[in-house]
């Protein structure tokens, strides 16, 4: 079946709860629309922001251009997540376990922390990271084209491979205090920006989590405090040869 939504310029609360093995679409409304969905089928937005909350999703998201996507689960009850993602998508409190980023799609981490498990990103796809608190945990090893880090943590067991473009401008990757081993790998051909922003912004290697280059990692700090804008704690940065 087919559930349209045309929704106002805003319609918060998730008051519409529906199990769905069809098609959901948002189709009109400029503003954001507020569902309850434990998808199985497809859901679809056209215009607009729709926040899907829920436990389970076995089905696909896709968002128009212009049109966002944001998926909400809770820290203690995360959102599982585990088809396909295409267009603009906010994250939080969810799961990604054996799910496909759509080739050219953006996925952005806000509240509540994402785990990544078994999860394929497409070409020309993109992760955003920029809130203090946000946290992206790797379970298994991923390998995403273009990452923006621009605050918050990068965690988990699993390797991280950037293949095109890493901008690492504020937030952390390590996990202090547990036993995790994990790297980021810039890739052959990749390029890394280490950018601190103005003011206080640092970015932070910590233990658990070595960088490794294999491409070309530029240092560029906007720093003009006596700060350190780049700390490296109990972690290795190993430049190999290539690149």
């Amino acid at each position: 079946g087919l559930v349209v939504i045309q929704g106002g310029s805003s319609q918060t609360g998730s008051s519409l709860n529906i199990t769905n093995g069809g098609i959901v679409r948002k189709s009109s409304g400029t503003g954001r629309t507020d569902i309850t969905c434990n998808n199985n089928g497809t859901v679809e937005v056209q215009v607009g922001i729709l926040w899907v909350y829920g436990q389970s999703s076995l089905g696909n998201y896709s968002a128009s251009p212009g049109a966002e996507i944001q998926i909400v689960g809770t820290s203690d009850i995360p959102h599982i997540v585990s088809g396909s993602l295409s267009g603009s998508l906010s994250l939080g409190g969810v799961s990604l376990s054996g799910a496909t980023v759509v080739a050219g799609s953006t996925v952005k981490v806000v509240n509540n922390g994402v785990s990544v498990t078994g999860t394929t990103f497409g070409s020309g796809s993109t992760l955003n990271e920029d809130f203090s608190y946000s946290q992206i945990t790797f379970n298994t090893d991923t390998t995403i084209p273009n990452v923006n880090l621009g605050g918050g943590f990068i965690r988990g067991s699993g390797n991280l491979t950037v293949t095109n473009v890493f901008n690492w401008n504020a937030g952390e990757m390590g996990d202090p205090g547990t036993e995790a081993s994990a790297a980021t790998i810039i890739a052959s051909g990749a390029t890394m920006n280490l950018n601190p922003g103005t003011g206080s912004s640092t970015i932070n290697l910590r233990s658990g989590r070595t960088l490794i280059n294999r491409g070309t990692i530029i240092y560029s700090s906007a720093q003009v405090n006596s700060g350190q804008p780049f700390s490296i704690d109990n972690a290795t940065i190993s430049n190999e040869t290539g690149g």
